[in-house]
């Protein structure tokens, strides 16, 4: 799928919602939106691979949490060059990825990122937050990321794992 039909499907999808799903958008045209609307903030940010086939509960659970509080939030979305250098499992595209994540937003913007961090992207939009997934702690995330959004005033939000069940749970048996 190239980048203009996933735009035509979340177009598509936008309108079936009543205009309540994330947009995407660049990062240089997302600073030229929040200069001119000041009602884009409080901002929340959170970044990420969102790799899989669809999303996890844990990553719904995030990309909600950035919602909390009246927030707008904007997701970097790691480009098909950064995830394939973060995981090590083959990722689905980033087009299709770019979907499910707006899917999940019922405001804000997905930007495709294209560096295995953050920090300039957090000097330059200075979030109210910065939402991060339950595998993290404050000592764990990157040290660079995390001076920058102190310094930028972002609370940094660490959101609780999920508590999930293995299959064998749910059945009772080995799986």
């Amino acid at each position: 799928m190239t980048r203009d039909e996933a735009q035509m499907i979340m177009a598509t999808m936008r309108t079936v919602r009543g205009g309540r799903m994330g947009t995407d958008i660049t990062l240089l045209a997302l600073q030229a939106t929040l200069k001119d609307m000041e009602k884009h903030r409080p901002l929340a940010l959170t970044n990420g691979v969102f790799g899989g086939a669809g999303l996890t509960a844990g990553q719904a659970w995030c990309l909600a949490q950035a919602h909390e509080g009246g927030h707008v939030p904007i997701v970097l979305l790691a480009s098909d060059k950064v995830a394939a250098e973060l995981k090590a499992y083959e990722c689905r595209p980033f087009e299709e990825r770019m979907i499910v994540v707006a899917a999940a937003l019922t405001c804000g913007f997905v930007i495709e990122w294209e560096a295995l961090r953050v920090t300039d992207a957090i000097r330059e939009l200075r979030p109210n937050r910065w939402v991060k997934g339950g595998d993290y702690t404050l000592e764990t995330l990157d040290q660079e990321e995390r001076a920058a959004a102190e310094e930028a005033g972002a609370k940094i939000v660490l959101v609780p794992e999920l508590p999930t069940l293995h299959v064998s749970e749910l059945t009772g048996g080995a799986q």
